[in-house]
């Protein structure tokens, strides 16, 4: 599966009013989706927005995963997974549009920087 399809797949991660939900579904058109819940969630904390990013990133993986091609791990294919889970973390947070979710996505994604180098 070329880079925009996984991207596409990626970008049907859905925000849903009640924890991860359910199972990765496949539409008509091929693109994968996840819903993930967080009306359990207090989303102007810093616990619930982090917890939530968390969320977010556990149903890009999912997603994504589901997504790619089975086979031997090679570079490309890590790449690209890496490319579609980003995507689609981003894409889930900026449709969001909660001011403390975005700084915690912002806040781990620095930590995860610093942290390879």
């Amino acid at each position: 599966m070329r880079l925009q399809a996984l991207m596409a797949a990626a970008a049907a991660l859905s925000l849903a009013g009640p924890c991860l939900a359910g199972t990765v579904q496949e539409s008509a058109t091929g693109a994968m989706s996840l819903s993930v819940k967080y009306d359990d969630l207090d989303l102007k904390s810093a616990h619930g927005a982090a917890e939530l990013v968390i969320r977010v990133h556990d149903a890009a993986d999912r997603v994504c995963r589901a997504a790619a091609p089975s086979g031997p791990v090679e570079l490309t294919r890590v790449q690209t997974y890496a490319e579609c889970v980003s995507a689609a973390e981003f894409q889930a947070v900026s449709a969001l549009n909660a001011p403390m979710v975005t700084a915690a996505f912002r806040d781990r994604a620095i930590t995860q920087l610093l942290a390879a180098r």
